[in-house]
């Protein structure tokens, strides 16, 4: 038997069915359900059956593409009839002949493919071309669902194999069922589908998606629970040892897993990765050059050179050192603070550069030497710089940005002075170093007011979108849509003016010890939303 689906079409004529006149319109469910019926399979059926397997348009994308014999047809009747009496703990094959208003309408089955040997069972459908936009093929699957789940409860979907040159029912198996792979059976090219059956029948659709989610700072208690919330729970954890499908829907790693060559070979719709284009603001000399292209930017950076290990000793960078003035020297591919200097003597970052010179590593050959904020606002008398999450998205071919409206504000362990730069404990801003969890809006406003506040959050909003305006980034080629979130690191000078200082890609989500709040689920919940959910939460701000 043919393993495939088949179009419907049908041209409507203008008899009455059941005392009314069939329009033009998809048929009401009451009425299909009153007309619509599956049937077993009988000897009278030959001359129907004969009829629809021997027409070109109904089996020109099935199997073959051969229309069947007198013989065949004989055949397959009494396989049927046999079936019937066979025990479903044994039986193979279930075929039904779709009644519409007591008229052959099609044929409908499930059953096992020995081609492909495995103990999957698969979906055949042959449907009258009388009968296209009726809503028959819908409401044949679901009456199909109940028998599957009165004989083969065990079943969990059922697998269509549609010709990829059927571009009509190819359309429709994507918007109803879920697409797995392409297979080859001899010479033919077919795309798998599957229905899945575990989908309420109020919901016309068979459809599934999978997430995989690999993080060392996400719960899998918790990533279940987002899911089933913004999606009603139609999507599925993707299993990586027992794979549902070839490649999941969403891929989202973090941490140790981003460079992982195991989730590198997946081939997912939507990937948490946007393409090199990231590296406009994600490198820390990219991201001073392009923000300055703009002169209202201007407030919103710090002076900066950006350099190699060989310009550090020029005449010009020298004279950067006047009394009175600090620059902080970080590498550009630099993060954790890996190799920054606070310096207000050029001598000090000469000597600071020779274990990078004397190394025969390629890493670390970029620097940028940025001004260093001598008036920073302090919080408690600390030193603070503020975590921004700012998101990238590229969905339907369309860029967007998004600013969370929760920040992590990170504080220096001891109070600050503007002396002593190689005393960490002063100078660097870290959660390691913050002594409880403190937050923008909600602490921030507590210790500088609402009117503050909203000072911060205009400039905020200003600055990304000038963020935004620099980033020119698609996805890599394996995923038609794609996201990023990016940390920002933003500090505030005692006049409320805020500064960039970089945007990071690896940015780590360690939370406060103790936190009653359950920051991590803020920012995935919402992160999720906004790619797969209906964008209700509104805590990530359209920029």
């Amino acid at each position: 038997m043919t393993k495939s689906l088949t179009k419907i079409t049908r041209k409507v004529s203008n008899n009455k069915l059941s005392n009314n006149k069939l329009s033009n319109n998809k048929l009401s469910n009451n009425k299909k359900e009153n007309l619509i019926q599956l049937q077993p399979i009988r000897l009278t059926d030959f001359t129907d059956i004969k009829k629809l397997t021997q027409t070109k348009s109904v089996m020109q994308h099935i199997s073959d593409g051969n229309i069947w014999s007198n013989d065949k047809v004989m055949r397959f009747i009494k396989y049927s009839l046999e079936d019937e009496r066979i025990p479903d703990r044994k039986r193979e094959n279930y075929y039904y002949r779709i009644t519409y208003n007591n008229e052959l309408g099609g044929i409908i089955g499930f059953h096992k493919f020995p081609m492909l040997r495995n103990h999957n069972f698969y979906l055949t459908i042959y449907l009258s071309p009388n009968y296209q936009g009726k809503g028959i093929f819908s409401e044949s699957l679901r009456l199909l669902k109940n028998k599957v789940k009165r004989h083969q409860p065990r079943i969990r979907f059922l697998v269509s194999l549609t010709h990829q040159s059927n571009t009509k029912m190819n359309e429709i198996s994507q918007s109803k069922f879920t697409y797995d792979r392409e297979i080859r059976l001899k010479q033919i090219k077919v795309n798998q589908y599957l229905l899945f059956l575990d989908i309420p029948n109020k919901f016309n659709s068979f459809k599934k998606k999978f997430y995989l989610v690999k993080s060392n700072y996400l719960k899998s208690d918790m990533v279940r629970q987002v899911f089933c919330h913004i999606t009603n729970c139609y999507w599925e954890e993707y299993n990586m040892k027992y794979p549902q499908v070839l490649n999941p829907n969403l891929l989202y790693v973090d941490g140790t897993f981003i460079q992982h060559p195991q989730f590198r070979k997946f081939r997912p719709e939507i990937k948490s990765m946007i393409d090199d284009g990231k590296y406009q603001i994600a490198h820390k000399d990219n991201l001073f050059s392009n923000m300055m292209k703009k002169k209202t930017n201007q407030k919103f950076m710090l002076a900066q050179e950006n350099l190699t290990l060989s310009q550090v000793s020029q005449p010009q960078i020298k004279k950067l050192f006047q009394p009175g003035k600090v620059w902080i020297f970080k590498p550009v591919d630099g993060f954790a603070g890996k190799g920054i200097l606070i310096a207000d003597q050029h001598s000090q970052i000469e000597e600071h550069i020779k274990q990078y010179q004397d190394s025969n590593s390629k890493k670390y050959q970029n620097w940028i030497l940025q001004e260093y904020i001598t008036n920073p606002l302090l919080l408690k008398n600390k030193k603070f710089h503020m975590r921004v999450y700012f998101l990238y998205t590229y969905l339907n071919q369309k860029a967007e940005g998004y600013l969370l409206d929760i920040a992590k504000i990170f504080t220096a362990k001891n109070k600050f002075v503007l002396e002593d730069y190689l005393n960490l404990d002063i100078h660097d801003t870290h959660l390691s170093s913050t002594p409880q969890p403190i937050y923008y809006e909600r602490d921030f406003t507590k210790e500088y007011g609402e009117k503050m506040t909203q000072k911060i959050n205009k400039q905020m909003k200003t600055m990304f979108k000038s963020v935004l305006q620099c980033l020119n980034a698609k996805c890599y080629s394996e995923s038609k849509d794609c996201y990023e979130l990016f940390g920002a690191d933003v500090m505030i000078t005692d006049t409320f003016q805020i500064k960039l200082i970089e945007v990071n890609t690896k940015i780590g989500m360690g939370t406060y010890p103790n936190d009653p709040v359950d920051i991590n689920k803020i920012i995935f919940e919402n992160l999720m939303d906004v790619v797969v959910g209906v964008k209700e939460k509104e805590r990530f701000i359209l920029l």
